[in-house]
């Protein structure tokens, strides 16, 4: 599980696809941390690369991270990413 981090710029994307030439639903997730500015173009390149047309191409739904802390090292923040 990903911590949460305290700078307010960082957010969670996750990624639900499908197997295009099933038509069944593939369910894989994923988690990216990253700063605001990043936002937009992981989101379009997301879209990209799991957009068919086809019903369960997936969702990326988007949240901010509170705080993140490396368990090794106990950095915080942006540090820990």
């Amino acid at each position: 599980m990903l911590e949460r981090t305290q700078d307010p710029e960082e957010v969670g994307v996750e990624v639900v696809l499908v197997d295009p030439e099933s038509d069944l639903p593939v369910h894989a997730g994923g988690e990216v941390v990253l700063d605001d500015s990043m936002l937009e173009r992981a989101v379009e390149a997301i879209k990209n690369a799991a957009h068919t047309g086809r019903i369960g191409d997936g969702k990326i739904f988007i949240s901010t991270i509170d705080e993140a802390i490396r368990i090794r090292t106990g950095e915080r923040g942006t540090d820990a990413v």
